[in-house]
């Protein structure tokens, strides 16, 4: 297999595969701020390239339900609103 990010080879046992692909694990990074991709990544339809979620917000804006917020300050937040979240990740908390 070829990695599709760099084209260099990969082994059978060796990667993470994402949409059909599979990359090294180095170059299964975010398109814009080149950080590590996790499981919680965003497809840019028109450009094929994957985005973090942090890039993807600051791209495309807050979905509703969501509020950006700096990860220390979650349990402030959530104690504040009586409630518990959906999911949290990164600075981003979904409710």
């Amino acid at each position: 297999m070829i990695c599709p990010k760099c084209g260099r080879s990969l082994l059978a046992r060796e990667g993470i595969l994402q949409a059909g692909r599979k990359y090294h694990r180095n170059c299964w990074t975010c398109a814009q701020c080149s950080s590590p991709l996790t499981s919680w990544v965003r497809q840019q339809s028109i450009t094929n390239e994957y985005l973090c979620n942090a890039c993807h917000i600051r791209k495309n804006g807050l979905r509703e339900g969501m509020i950006y917020v700096n990860w220390q300050k979650q349990t402030q937040l959530l104690m504040t609103l009586n409630t518990k979240p959906s999911t949290v990740f990164d600075d981003i908390l979904l409710i």
